[in-house]
């Protein structure tokens, strides 16, 4: 393992419980149990993956009564009602968040608003294999959340898409592969793949207590 958050050691990631099925990480889809219309929960992977990296860090407690680090399993309810907040506060377009700057600039008036204080460490240099590389390690080994932005992509999953990534590391074939948490699962994707491809845009972000 070339870097993975502290808690992923032991398979923990956000375990959300609904009856017998535990989630790893949040679901856009269950927006809709918050009368969200399907069409923006459709959207709203980014809401996610916010939601996911807040939960991580402890930031879920104000909301819910829990201290997220602390505890083995989180209602779904209680997870997607912390997702209906975060929607609100960062108004998904029909593009849902588009951009890494759209997504910061709504964090922030969140941030403000519940006194979060948590900054955006943006990758410095260029985007070369290395620097990406190095900078989800970064993240990941000060145990913060990377943020993942793919807009057109031949991987399918990642396709317009915001995931959220928990792990990096060398496989038996030495390639370099990514744990993310996608659709409530944990699901890996090779980095060549995804660095190599061509896509009008990628980014990576992560946040850290300021």
């Amino acid at each position: 393992m070339l870097a993975s958050l502290k808690k992923t050691a032991v398979g923990w990631f956000v375990p959300i419980v609904d009856g017998p099925t535990l989630y790893y990480g949040g679901y856009q889809d269950w927006l809709t149990h918050e009368n969200v219309p399907q069409f923006f929960a459709d959207r709203s992977c980014g809401v996610t993956a916010c939601a996911n990296m807040l939960t991580y860090m402890g930031f879920l407690g104000g909301y819910s009564g829990f201290s997220s680090p602390n505890v083995t399993d989180i209602p779904i309810g209680i997870f997607s009602g912390f997702q209906k907040s975060l929607y609100k506060a960062l108004h998904p377009t029909i593009f849902g968040l588009p951009s890494q700057n759209y997504l910061i600039w709504g964090l922030r008036h969140f941030f403000k608003a519940n006194g979060i204080r948590l900054g955006a460490c943006k990758r410095r240099g260029a985007f070369t294999y290395e620097n990406v590389k190095n900078y989800i390690i970064e993240g990941l080994s000060n145990d913060c959340p990377v943020l993942m932005l793919t807009w057109n992509t031949p991987i399918r999953q990642l396709r317009w898409h915001w995931v959220t990534i928990t792990g990096i590391y060398r496989d038996v074939d030495n390639h370099i592969k990514i744990i993310t948490s996608n659709w409530g699962s944990k699901r890996d994707y090779d980095f060549d793949e995804w660095f190599y491809s061509w896509s009008f845009c990628k980014r990576v972000l992560y946040f850290d207590r300021a």
